[in-house]
């Protein structure tokens, strides 16, 4: 089930009933300096884990991927189009962040307590920032699980599991929004192909979970050798995310709907800015759907890039023009992304600074 954290008034203590000093502070806590300070730890992390070759080289093939959908879409008219849009488009999509980034702060707060994590909200509210704020890198949104466990000693093999649950989550909304309200001309060759993948994924997963054997004494298949290796720590994964395989999970998928509905909103708003003024909130949530199927379910590094390609291969199937729909995604890139690192980059440096 998962080991216990908790922060107390006068101390924490971990598994290994290690205790370190706290003070209380506005109904949070404040680290008495013993050692490295959070925003030394938060700028360790972005250092080791962020500024590493995969990810620079991850990050160049989407700045490339980027180029060409920009390419594709006569750069001078979709940047024409991004020009002309104006403030009354602008400030809901900035503002929208807000809620957006609430609502997944708070599931990965309660998926993070059904693994029985449980700390205040400033050391998870500031690991949460890290991982948005870096997001869109190879990784990065796992930030927030090294964080955690550099700030509070959680093991990240346990806040990995509620960092994945949300992407799974994701998964089971947007699917059935896809495979129910379709694109238009993709069909049937979008279902079928999004049946099969989901098969193989599905037959894969029972092959995995019947070999590790999370529910057993051991795993049917062992060793010492590589597979012998894959499959331990598959198991130990398995065991790990225990709490989260249960039916109560899906409580969560009413706000994970929700946040996607906030950015199909904003699709739908800058579409119509853009000239696509036919794009109805549900050609938007489609849209946005099949942006997230094509980042979950593909062995892509970074969604830098594959946003914008996959997301404007659905728009023009919905009617826009090449420019219209690159200038969409592209204000959906910098609005939406945009915000979000400045709202995350403050967070944590608020944040940071009470830490010290």
């Amino acid at each position: 089930m998962g080991e216990h954290y908790e922060r107390a008034e006068h101390g924490r203590r971990d598994a290994g009933s290690r205790v370190t000093e706290v003070d209380a502070l506005d109904g949070g806590l404040v680290q008495v300096p013993h050692g490295p300070s959070l925003r030394y730890r938060v700028w360790r992390t972005v250092r080791t884990r962020i500024l590493t070759p995969r990810t620079i080289i991850s990050a160049v093939l989407g700045f490339g991927l980027l180029a060409a959908v920009l390419a594709l879409g006569d750069p001078a008219e979709a940047w024409r189009l991004i020009v002309r849009t104006g403030w009354r488009t602008m400030v809901p999509v900035i503002l929208l962040t807000v809620p957006y980034l609430s609502i997944r702060f708070f599931v990965w707060r309660s998926l993070l307590a059904d693994v029985d994590v449980t700390l205040y909200w400033r050391p998870i509210l500031t690991a949460f920032a890290a991982g948005e704020f870096s997001k869109s890198l190879p990784g990065g949104i796992y930030v927030e699980d090294y964080l955690l466990k550099r700030c509070c000693d959680v093991p990240i093999s346990t806040s990995v599991i509620s960092t994945t649950a949300i992407s799974a989550l994701e998964i089971f909304t947007a699917v059935p929004v896809v495979l129910i309200l379709g694109i238009p001309g993709w069909e049937p060759a979008l279902r079928l192909t999004l049946a099969g993948i989901l098969a193989v994924y599905g037959i894969a997963a029972g092959v995995v979970w019947w070999l590790a054997n999370p529910n057993g004494e051991k795993a049917r298949v062992g060793g010492t050798g590589l597979i012998g290796g894959v499959i331990e720590g598959v198991r130990s994964f398995l065991v790990t995310a225990r709490p989260l395989i249960r039916w109560v999970t899906l409580r969560n998928l009413p706000p994970i709907a929700l946040s996607l509905a906030i950015v199909a909103f904003d699709i739908m708003l800058l579409g119509r800015s853009s000239g696509i003024h036919g794009l109805s909130f549900l050609d938007a949530l489609v849209v946005y759907s099949f942006i997230t199927l094509t980042l979950t379910l593909t062995p892509v590094p970074t969604d830098l890039g594959t946003t914008e390609a996959g997301g404007a291969g659905a728009l023009l199937a919905f009617g826009a023009t090449a420019p219209e729909a690159v200038a969409t995604l592209l204000l959906l890139r910098i609005l939406l992304t945009g915000s979000t690192m400045v709202i995350t980059g403050i967070t944590m440096l608020a944040l940071a600074r009470r830490w010290v």
